[in-house]
């Protein structure tokens, strides 16, 4: 016979007395378990007996799910008194108030101070990257992008010795790579200095949209006076396939109005889109001072 004392938060102590032995250090359950044994103590189940009085079973063992090995206190028509049962750990009325007013602040508390580690490391992440960044790239005088800069040095002779400089150049980038073996197109920007060193590429860019802008303001002041336009038709091949032809209206003919009245708006449009690209770039170039380049240095490299 086994003498042993539970006690419970605000329960004196209880004496009960089994008729079984103690488990094993460690016990298998019928379902495979592994149960470790604990130090007795009561729960109590309200899966079995009613809601008001809940079931009370003495703790024997417990396994790393919170599956609990129990045994029986009180006698009842289908267990006998000290009888061997498995129960979940979040059915009995102890492991339910430790789950809600213990363990789920705590796993709260665990989750917040995570995610607090988290985004500190994604902080010092995106900081280094940054720093990295700022080490290797500038900013392209043509279209302002931030992309990787070439760095070349240059001996030069200058009253009889020989000075070592550097050279800046803003890599390729703008292009496209439709698979045929090379890239196609290339921002203008590529082989200048970057925007921190020099405007002469903003300058050079300048240009050609000035000559652009002359060109569509041309076009638009003789556009009424065309007596024929080129325009694109959509043709349906079927099976969801459109082709693009080029047709070519004349003066008097269906649709010649319309084409025309659509070039209008389109050049309208774009004139308007290259004026403030005129204005923005002018004033970029007005405004320009040199910057410190590269914008980071980092310890034990000299620029």
């Amino acid at each position: 016979m086994t003498t042993f004392y539970v006690a419970l938060p605000d329960v004196r102590p209880t004496q009960y007395e089994l008729t079984d032995k103690a488990p094993e250090p460690t016990r298998f359950g019928w379902r495979g378990y592994r149960f470790a044994p604990t130090p007795a103590f009561t729960v109590h189940s309200r899966m079995h007996g009613s809601h008001d009085k809940p079931q009370p079973y003495v703790l024997r063992g417990v396994d790393k799910s919170g599956r609990l090995l129990v045994q029986t206190l009180v006698e009842t028509q289908y267990d006998k008194l000290g009888s061997w049962h498995e129960i979940d750990g979040e059915y009995t009325v102890e492991g339910y108030r430790f789950k809600r007013y213990a363990l789920k602040p705590f796993l709260t508390l665990l989750k917040l101070a995570t995610n607090a580690a988290k985004a500190q490391t994604r902080v010092a992440k995106k900081q280094a990257q940054q720093a990295d960044r700022d080490e290797k790239c500038g900013i392209c005088p043509c279209c302002f992008g931030d992309y990787v800069v070439h760095h070349t040095a240059i001996a030069e002779t200058r009253k009889g010795k020989v000075v070592t400089s550097k050279k800046f150049s803003m890599v390729h980038h703008g292009y496209e790579r439709p698979g045929i073996g090379y890239i196609v197109g290339d921002c203008h920007g590529v082989d200048f200095e970057p925007f921190e060193v020099s405007c002469k590429g903003t300058k050079s860019w300048l240009t050609i949209i000035k000559s652009a802008l002359v060109v569509r303001q041309g076009e638009l002041a003789y556009l009424n006076t065309r007596d024929e336009i080129t325009v694109d038709i959509k043709i349906h091949r079927g099976w969801g396939k459109t082709e693009i032809e080029k047709k070519t209206l004349k003066r008097g003919e269906d649709g010649f109005k319309q084409a025309i009245d659509e070039r209008r708006r389109e050049l309208t449009s774009t004139i308007a889109r290259i004026e403030r690209d005129v204005a923005e770039y002018t004033k970029k170039i007005t405004e320009w001072k040199p910057q410190t380049f590269p914008r980071v240095v980092k310890k034990g490299k000299v620029s």
